[in-house]
């Protein structure tokens, strides 16, 4: 007879709606002989819904970590579970709430780990800087007007939002103003064309306080995600180092930082046109559009990948190490260290950015990597892959 009680705290441990005292519940029901039948089920069912977006793991890493887990409750018993299923149980425990400490109980962190603790996720944090060169810290700025542009004013929404409103005069001159995010920072700001552009860590947006030209042109730097207000006789336009990115109204995406070798712009809605060294190409909706010295290249991309972080999440596809790491550095304010014979290993998984670096490099250990953190610098040492 299936365990009711088992399947609730199941579902919601997927959730991560779990309290620490019921995710050790929820440990002793799956390592309960009875309820053997209905855990393979559970695994099964959620192992077929999420298998592409959770990391994988080897098979023995898989089982080494459901062990550890059952030996809790049995510890002479031991269960023989078909591989998928054991990758789904080791994936769900480690990523359920709690399931870190679960996982590691009476044993004593490293150094390293005991370190990565304190390390916590960004937040929302940006520089305001208007065209007198005066700069507002927006993080300690309470709601409300904090400043006037023209017949603009900028109005904080609330922590983490800002935006532009007003009456904008057809000959007003337009002036410029810089909002940008630290590392370890974001943030979303409205236009005052109704445009909304939220900054990943790291990135700033260069932009007039009104349009009322031929165009409404901003420059960017890092990356930003772009939800651009209609208007046919005025088309937006974004200009980063080696493109210019021209739309009307639309849904997109662009990565454009000066560590990353290739600007990446990826449309999820509406149409752009993308300008690099006088060649210009239409992007429609799920492609993406790599930009560099020697290449101009457009590809089929799933576009949850690329709008990941600005709806809280990191997500890997087969994606390199190195990349892998240069966004835990923007977004942890650390300075990772490893060798470049690493550049070819590729890892895929979902992870929460509201988690400390430690429950983050905890999952990436699990994948066979290894890491040496001292103050705020990370070395990569090794991976088992």
């Amino acid at each position: 007879m299936a365990n009711a009680r088992l399947k609730d705290l199941f579902d919601r441990s997927i959730a991560k709606k779990l309290s620490l005292p019921e995710s050790e519940e929820l440990m002793d029901l799956i390592a309960a002989e009875e309820n053997e039948e209905q855990v393979k089920e559970l695994f099964k069912t959620s192992w077929d819904n999420f298998s592409a977006t959770i990391p994988a793991f080897s098979n023995k890493k898989s089982e080494e970590i459901l062990q550890r887990v059952l030996r809790r409750t049995q510890p002479a018993k031991t269960r023989s579970l078909w591989p998928k299923i054991i990758a789904a149980a080791s994936i769900l425990l480690v990523l359920s709430a709690g399931g870190y400490f679960i996982l590691n109980k009476g044993i004593s962190p490293s150094n390293s780990e005991e370190a990565a603790i304190n390390i916590k996720p960004g937040k929302n944090r940006a520089i305001l800087t208007l065209v007198n060169g005066k700069q507002i810290i927006l993080t300690a700025a309470g709601n409300g007007k904090i400043a006037v542009q023209g017949n603009i004013n900028i109005n904080k929404i609330a922590d983490g939002e800002v935006a532009y409103n007003g009456a904008v005069a057809g000959n007003e001159t337009p002036m410029f103003n810089t909002i940008s995010t630290p590392r370890g920072g974001q943030y979303h700001i409205t236009l005052a064309d109704g445009t909304n552009v939220w900054l990943n860590a790291s990135s700033s947006l260069k932009f007039p306080t009104t349009f009322n030209g031929k165009d409404r042109l901003v420059e960017l730097s890092g990356e930003g995600y772009f939800e651009v207000a209609h208007n046919k006789a005025m088309p937006f336009r974004v200009k980063t180092p080696g493109q210019i990115v021209e739309v009307l109204g639309t849904h997109f995406n662009i990565n454009s930082y000066q560590d990353e070798s290739t600007t990446k712009t990826t449309l999820l809605e509406g149409s752009v046109k993308i300008t690099h060294d006088n060649i210009e190409k239409l992007l429609v909706p799920g492609e993406q559009a790599s930009v560099n010295a020697g290449l101009f290249d457009i590809v089929k991309k799933n576009t949850d990948e690329a709008v990941a972080w600005k709806n809280g999440y990191f997500r890997f596809v087969n994606t390199p190490l190195p990349i892998i790491l240069r966004q835990f550095e923007r977004w942890y304010d650390i300075t990772i260290v490893y060798d470049k014979s690493l550049n070819d290993q590729y890892f895929s998984g979902k992870i929460t950015r509201n988690a400390d670096l430690s429950r983050v490099l905890k999952i990436l250990e699990q994948g066979g990597v290894s890491f040496e953190l001292k103050g705020r610098q990370l070395t990569v040492l090794s991976t088992n892959k």
